[in-house]
């Protein structure tokens, strides 16, 4: 007796294999200026960890661009920093653990940058950059 399932499971595993190349055609065809699906939309980061960023940001971006790759994974955990320790107990509630490691392409980098260079002092325990709201 020939089974019903066989068919089927040969044909939604071929219309799996189809949707997926097509969905790979179509990130690699994207628009230059497409919305990063996978980059990080917000970045906390404390001072400590925006000055380490901001003394290898270029570094970062010339590396994204030698590895043609659209985005990179941007590890800041060997930076030195204290963290998201509060200066005064009674600020403890009003602090948000920055980000040690965020994926971003070279815009987003770029504009990270830019938003480091124009924060203002005193940067404070932790500071949230809203990539989706202020970048291009």
């Amino acid at each position: 007796m020939k089974r019903f399932g066989t068919g089927a499971t040969k044909m939604g595993k071929g219309l799996y294999r189809l949707g997926l190349g097509m969905a790979l055609v179509g990130l690699a065809c994207a628009p230059a200026q497409a919305v990063c699906a996978v980059c990080n939309a917000q970045i906390v980061l404390s001072e400590p960890l925006a000055s380490c960023l901001d003394g290898r940001i270029a570094d970062e971006i010339a590396a994204l661009g030698a590895s043609g790759a659209p985005v990179r994974l941007i590890d800041l955990s060997d930076c030195t920093s204290r963290g998201s320790l509060p200066l005064d107990p009674s600020s403890a509630a009003l602090t948000i653990a920055p980000d040690t490691s965020f994926i971003l392409d070279e815009a987003g980098l770029v504009c990270l940058r830019d938003l480091i260079a124009q924060a203002p002092d005193p940067f404070g325990p932790s500071r949230v950059f809203d990539l989706g709201a202020l970048c291009p």
